[in-house]
């Protein structure tokens, strides 16, 4: 488990094509975050 917000992190965990990850947000705009993320990678991956 890493924090986001923290890119060495988000890098440590060396994701590979077709592996699968879980992300929880937590916070005041979680929802907006959630969104955003979720929009972000269908765009891009």
């Amino acid at each position: 488990m890493v924090n986001a917000k923290r890119i060495i992190g988000v890098m440590a965990l060396t994701l590979k094509q077709g592996e699968e990850c879980t992300m929880t947000f937590d916070g005041e705009d979680e929802e907006a975050a959630a969104a955003f993320c979720k929009t972000f990678l269908e765009e891009n991956l």
